[in-house]
């Protein structure tokens, strides 16, 4: 059996594509098919890459004389990422970024949105509501829409998320070098956002003292509130999603870990923003700014809930020590 059979045979075994294959050893898929042809023999280093690659000794690939055997079983090998993967990976996830954030800016605005419709004097009651109902769950549909498109934009790189790769020398230069230039970005941006939200609620404190509390220009004040601070948390998103790109990246050991924190992150923060929206409709609506503090205390105790499920799902699939043991 020749090394182009040879190649071919571990492939299909392992069901690994000529593009795939191609990209694993930097060359073109034709390259790989004229090996797998007998048109053309590998260079010295890609025999070796080639080995790596299907578990295999170099000499079972380079000696005709010697047939590929249960001895010489293939072992399934990690991905080992390019310096063009990572680019792209890093790319997507910036894109993808975006399209998340804009999906919960649009929520957010749509709540205000919706409220001003409840609240227009011009509306009867059963009318209002139901424009603004069905405007909110438009809205909603509309943002799950963008929301799954952000997801199909890196679903090719699910992979990456589980941790089944090992980096080139050259992929792990690039990611130093995105994390080490991207850093103040990322804390200019995040300074930035922390301001917009802290200062969003200047509309809806001057409205309410002005219009003494005049419900529907509360509510309009209330949807502003809710749009700025739907800009300060959108650069939150960004910034979170790209760093995360980085740590998938970096944390092969512990993407499990680093999953499940991620994702308990993002529920608690969405938790946090409809609570402080809750709060603060029904402050404003029936004045008891002495007793509606309550709120964020049963809201905490639910947070606590919420981390400690998480923590008991990692304990329980052995993640969190496996983590611990680790460090």
């Amino acid at each position: 059996m020749t090394i182009g059979e040879k190649i071919k045979k571990l492939r299909e075994e392992q069901n690994i594509s000529q593009e795939h294959l191609a990209k694993m050893l930097d060359v073109s898929w034709r390259l790989v098919a004229k090996w797998e042809r007998s048109d053309a023999i590998p260079e010295i280093d890609k025999i070796v890459r080639l080995s790596e690659i299907f578990g295999v000794s170099t000499d079972v690939l380079i000696n005709d004389d010697i047939e590929l055997n249960s001895t010489e079983a293939p072992k399934k090998q990690k991905h080992t990422l390019s310096f063009s993967e990572v680019s792209e990976f890093i790319e997507a996830k910036s894109k993808a970024a975006r399209f998340i954030s804009a999906s919960t800016f649009l929520i957010m605005l749509s709540v205000g949105i919706m409220l001003i419709i409840f609240n227009l004097p011009f509306l009867q009651k059963p009318l209002g509501t139901v424009l603004g109902i069905s405007f909110f769950i438009i809205s909603v549909a509309i943002s799950v829409g963008i929301y799954i498109w952000s997801y199909y934009l890196t679903a090719r790189y699910e992979y990456i998320n589980k941790g089944d790769f090992t980096l080139a020398y050259t992929s792990l230069s690039y990611i130093d070098d995105t994390e080490r230039k991207n850093a103040q970005t990322y804390a200019v941006r995040n300074i930035a956002a922390t301001i917009i939200c802290i200062i969003s609620v200047i509309p809806l404190i001057s409205t309410y003292i002005i219009a003494n509390g005049n419900y529907l220009y509360v509510t309009i004040a209330l949807a502003v509130t809710l749009s700025i601070s739907g800009v300060g948390i959108s650069m939150f998103i960004i910034s979170g999603v790209e760093r995360s790109a980085i740590a998938s990246l970096k944390e092969t050991r512990h993407s499990q870990i680093s999953y499940s924190k991620r994702l308990e992150d993002s529920i608690e923060s969405a938790f946090w923003t409809i609570v402080t929206a809750v709060y603060l409709l029904y402050s404003f609506k029936s004045g008891n700014w002495d007793k509606s503090w309550i709120i964020f205390v049963f809201a905490a105790a639910i947070s606590g809930i919420i981390s400690l499920v998480f923590s008991l799902v990692r304990k329980a699939s052995g993640v969190e020590e496996e983590h611990d043991n680790k460090q």
